[in-house]
């Protein structure tokens, strides 16, 4: 299962891929009442923030209808990831591997960008054009 940021879910729009309980608070909240309940393949709302995500507070997502906030529980397995993916979202190891490429100089994406043959021949152009030039150069 991918793993996402909660920072990247935010603004996105997350459906239910099973039966989701809606409460009126985060769920891990003395008096949190379940206000309604999400089928699955329906939208559960754009992602506004989080709260939870720690021990004895499961992560909660934050949603709202103009008027008020509701929550519901993260579950693994509970939302769409394939319309999560479609919204642009990109997993954990993905983004450090977009920031790693992002990090890298010029001379380090060309190189990596040909592949091992074109570096092979472009070596061998290097050092065939470096004897050349050791081999004809004038005497003294």
């Amino acid at each position: 299962m991918p793993t996402f940021s909660a920072a990247e879910i935010v603004g996105k729009t997350l459906n239910a891929k099973q039966q989701t309980p809606v409460f009126n608070a985060p769920s891990y909240k003395p008096g949190a009442l379940q206000i309604a309940t999400v089928k699955p393949g329906q939208p559960v709302g754009v992602v506004y923030s989080w709260t939870g995500g720690k021990a004895g507070e499961p992560l909660n997502w934050q949603f709202t209808d103009g008027n008020r906030f509701y929550y519901v529980l993260h579950k693994a397995g509970a939302f769409d990831v394939s319309a999560l993916r479609q919204q642009g979202v990109l997993t954990t190891q993905e983004r450090q591997e977009q920031q790693e490429q992002e990090n890298k100089s010029l001379p380090e994406k060309v190189f990596e960008g040909l592949g091992k043959g074109a570096r092979n021949i472009f070596f061998a152009g290097v050092a065939l054009t470096a004897l050349y030039l050791i081999l004809n150069r004038p005497k003294k």
